[in-house]
């Protein structure tokens, strides 16, 4: 949907006379529309009507993975590029381009951490999870920092590194993962989450802790989300269920590494679904201590294809502090790690997938503890954005 001229100028001030809306927001919204990709951007999510442009946007050769201040950054594989767009009324415009030939990079057991505004660090395990590379990329000039690999110990013969997650805060990058015997295997995954301690930014180990609490910390893809930093703590979860590689006693859950320590907190872990019966999957920030996370009761699963065409997703508040959770009244949601979920202020964004091409957008009061229903999106939702007023 592209907005009338007059309806975009009054909204944003240009009209002599008229001054803009203090309270004015920009959202974007990145989705899925007939196997086509697009890009609109709208005032509210709460009010309103969406309807998919006439064409899709020319990014849906482009994986999306990430956002910062604006623009939107996303990867082209067959080009082998890393690419950064701006937005311009209801397109995503390619702005500058790295070339990423030569530069391992794959879309699953992948990381992407922003340094700081303008440091991107994307991680990978190359596909064959037998080795950790790296980049290091000021997204500005569109140019590698540094690139290399990670120090760490090799796996096994028949193992591999699984369910990854990294997250950077201060003078470290913290980089979770567990060992498995690949994807196609029925074999379990071990037993035991590691966590590595890298200095930064010179890149090398200087610790690896063990822990056998849970296992499969992270995920599997470029765009999820499974960490974050919260009062300089950071938190990561663990998804060791039947989605990514199923393990017959260990818990989805939380961990800490406190603020100012390097290692796990032997004192806090957070379960977050019953093993007997559930299994959750990402892991949002929302402020006030609080995130989000989805659950899947087990008895909603009978073959591995109901995790991607069900929808058996329900979307729980969790409360850091207190390690108690509570059931968000939604519809069921389908799996997907996606960036549906956006924290702005006391407003929680939730794009849930009602049907094979349409979302609805729902507001949680993350003060009130309230919900209510917003806007109606044409097609299966994959980021959900607040872009600069």
């Amino acid at each position: 949907m592209r907005f009338n001229v007059f309806f975009w100028l009054l909204c944003y001030g240009w009209v002599a006379g008229c001054r803009p809306d203090p309270d004015a927001r920009r959202f974007g919204v990145i989705f899925f529309y007939n196997d086509k990709e697009y890009f609109i951007e709208t005032p509210s999510f709460t009010e309103g009507t969406v309807t998919a442009p006439p064409q899709p946007d020319d990014f849906s050769s482009a994986i999306i993975f990430g956002y910062r201040n604006g623009y939107y950054y996303g990867m082209e594989a067959e080009k082998e590029k890393l690419i950064r767009y701006r937005t311009v009324g209801n397109e995503l415009v390619v702005e500058k381009e790295l070339s990423y030939k030569g530069t391992p990079w794959s879309y699953y057991s992948s990381w992407h951490n922003w340094l700081d505004d303008n440091t991107l660090l994307m991680g990978t395990t190359n596909g064959d999870g037998k080795e950790f590379d790296y980049a290091i990329i000021n997204v500005t000039d569109m140019q590698f920092l540094a690139k290399g690999k990670l120090d760490l110990p090799s796996p096994g013969p028949k193992e591999h590194y699984g369910g990854i997650f990294a997250q950077h805060r201060g003078d470290r990058l913290y980089v979770g993962y567990s060992l498995y015997e690949g994807f196609r295997s029925p074999v379990p995954a071990q037993d035991t989450t590691y966590l590595a301690t890298i200095a930064y930014p010179s890149m090398k180990t200087v610790g690896i802790q063990k822990d056998t609490r849970s296992t499969w910390p992270g995920g599997y893809y470029l765009h999820g989300s499974f960490s974050f930093v919260n009062d300089d703590a950071i938190y990561f979860m663990t998804e060791p269920g039947g989605r990514t590689h199923n393990h017959p006693t260990a818990r989805s859950g939380i961990y800490r590494i406190p603020a100012g320590q390097d290692l796990l907190d032997s004192t806090y872990f957070f379960p977050i679904a019953d093993k007997q019966t559930e299994e959750a999957y990402e892991l949002f920030p929302l402020g006030r201590g609080k995130a989000l996370t989805k659950v899947i009761a087990n008895r909603r699963v009978t073959q591995y294809m109901d995790y991607l065409h069900k929808h058996v997703v329900e979307y729980y508040v969790l409360d850091l502090k207190t390690r108690t959770r509570k059931k968000l009244p939604l519809p069921l949601d389908e799996l997907e790690f996606v960036q549906n979920v956006l924290a702005d202020g006391d407003d929680v964004y939730i794009a849930v997938n009602t049907g094979d091409e349409e979302s609805t957008i729902w507001k949680y009061d993350l003060k009130k503890g309230t919900l209510t229903k917003g806007i109606h999106i044409p097609g299966r939702v994959y980021h959900l954005n607040r872009l600069p007023d």
